[in-house]
């Protein structure tokens, strides 16, 4: 068993040594956030090969991991996470120097994207952990209504959190839209201006390398990118929701008067 006295050294050492961090310059450590269902997968293992950097998970499902952070702080990584924007959470991205792009995608289109998960796998986490277990009887008006109650805050509270921590200037993050992935025009334009806007030095060779992994999937090509890119239909969550439903959603977004939501698809 180890004791008390042994557990509290451990703490103060570790203690003593966050204290010490001391910025480490010339290092990409981008972490995705992203809306569940919007291509982060694509996106973390599309920059993983065009910066070679390893994929690392860095958060325990909540909130980023400082012993995770401490232990590839000196080195090129791509993470992910689906996590809001909490203030420790800012405090360790800045301290550790991360450099955020924030992935989100039209709230119709990723709300019925969230359905057709979870009808594949029972759960969505991290969004709840309070899903019925009955599921798969429930009707599909039932299904919405799960949606509406507990999938839609989660996206709301997630988006505000980074639109507030950017227009704050308490972070630096980009946003990018899932459906920039679908225009390989959108995205050539779109990803180098992001990357470069948090930091990310994009040499001539990163993004000739970007380029020829764009065009393999033009052309069709199989590969390990190819499988993960969503396939879903632009507009197809507009159709699936009622006219009340589509209501009810766009009134949850008028209490933030003071928020941009046009990235996800509502306009005042």
């Amino acid at each position: 068993m180890i004791s008390k006295s042994l557990l509290r050294f451990e703490r103060e050492a570790k203690s003593i040594y966050r204290n010490m961090i001391k910025p480490f310059p010339g290092k990409n450590r981008i972490a995705i956030s992203s809306f569940p269902s919007s291509a982060s997968t694509y996106l973390k293992t599309l920059l993983s090969k065009v910066f070679d950097a390893p994929v690392v998970n860095i958060h325990t499902g909540y909130e980023y991991n400082e012993d995770a952070l401490l232990r590839y702080y000196c080195s090129n990584f791509i993470s992910n996470s689906h996590l809001p924007c909490r203030s420790p959470d800012v405090e360790k991205l800045n301290k550790f120097q991360l450099k955020p792009i924030i992935l989100v995608r039209n709230i119709f289109d990723v709300l019925i994207s969230a359905k057709d998960h979870t009808d594949r796998y029972d759960n969505f986490n991290p969004i709840i952990d309070r899903i019925p277990r009955c599921w798969q009887e429930l009707s599909e008006e039932r299904k919405k209504e799960v949606i509406l109650k507990f999938y839609l805050p989660f996206y709301v509270n997630f988006y505000v959190s980074w639109y507030y921590a950017k227009v704050e200037n308490r972070i630096h993050c980009e946003f990018l839209a899932h459906e920039d992935f679908t225009d390989d025009k959108k995205i050539f334009e779109k990803l180098p201006h992001v990357l470069n806007s948090i930091g990310v030095p994009t040499s001539k060779e990163s993004l000739a390398k970007h380029k020829a992994i764009m065009q393999q999937e033009r052309n069709g090509k199989k590969s390990e990118i190819s499988k993960l890119i969503n396939k879903g239909v632009k507009g197809r969550g507009s159709d699936y929701f009622s006219d009340d439903e589509k209501q009810y959603i766009f009134n949850y977004f008028t209490m933030y008067n003071d928020v941009d939501f046009e990235k996800i698809g509502i306009k005042k």
